[in-house]
């Protein structure tokens, strides 16, 4: 059975203990699962219909993932991973729950009024990386 081919050590080691991706369906031909390559709800040749298709089949992966994180209350890790719009406000999180070097393709609602995000600790909003022009926006505009 191939597994999706993505590694965090490709990124310098900036996730520590963190293994190889587990995902085992949804392989593309290039080895990545539909999580880690941008190019899956990136594909400019796709019709609304297979947009729509795609998104949903990518947040139905995350749900499940995430479900399954909090039956064996585990952090529920995002690493790399290339998101449609989510609307995460009805999820109560009983995990932690960390978007490493997530991309965000869409408008993404955490909570509810009155709900708050803990920023952690990065100089990536400040600093400029090769590549990460949209995480390093993204951190610059919560804080």
């Amino acid at each position: 059975m191939s597994r999706c081919r993505f590694y965090p050590n490709n990124l310098g080691g900036v996730v520590p203990g963190v293994g190889q991706c587990d995902e085992t369906e949804d392989i593309l031909p290039n080895g990545y699962c539909i999580l880690h390559e941008e190019s899956f709800l990136k594909n400019e040749s796709d019709n609304e219909k297979t947009r729509k298709e795609k998104e949903e089949k990518v947040r139905k992966n995350v749900f499940d993932k995430l479900s399954q994180c909090i039956s064996t209350n585990k952090p529920f890790n995002c690493i790399c991973y290339y998101l449609p719009e989510l609307d995460l406000r009805m999820r109560t999180f009983v995990v932690p729950v960390n978007f490493i070097y997530t991309f965000f393709l869409g408008y993404v609602n955490f909570s509810e009024d009155g709900g708050s995000i803990i920023l952690t600790a990065s100089i990536a909003s400040s600093k400029g990386f090769g590549g990460g022009s949209v995480y390093s926006a993204t951190k610059a505009a919560i804080r």
